[in-house]
């Protein structure tokens, strides 16, 4: 059973991946994102962008601890992963960006929280409709 589920057959259920060259990693590259000052925000999120170096965008996420506990914290984080990574072919190419939670997300629904991402990474996306 379990060789079943990692045979990479066409009937094998796909994974949604989130690899490291979609992810900002060193603290350099989130201070030269930060560094940019170009800057949106919401209620919930502000999102640092700016030109990148790579062909693909990237993302780094922040949520510190005055968010609200561990489960809240990691809650945040999977919600914007996901949606990071379902919109990533919209993205536009070659962008950076840093996602810091204020605390306000902690208190919103998935939903919530999944609305106010996209109006954030609306203005990026390569084919927005005006």
């Amino acid at each position: 059973m379990r060789a079943a589920l990692n045979d990479a057959s066409p009937h094998a259920p796909q994974r949604a991946c989130f690899p490291k060259s979609a992810r900002l990693l060193t603290a350099k590259a989130f201070r030269q994102v930060l560094a940019a000052q170009n800057r949106v925000q919401s209620r919930a999120f502000v999102l640092y962008s700016r030109d990148g170096s790579g062909a693909d965008p990237r993302v780094g996420l922040t949520v510190s601890r005055k968010v609200g506990k561990a489960y809240v914290r990691n809650r945040i984080k999977r919600v914007a992963r996901e949606l990071f990574r379902s919109n990533r072919q919209r993205l536009a190419f070659g962008r950076d960006f840093v996602l810091i939670a204020r605390n306000r997300a902690a208190s919103m629904d998935n939903d919530a929280l999944r609305g106010e991402l996209n109006r954030l990474f609306k203005p990026h996306w390569r084919d927005r409709v005006e």
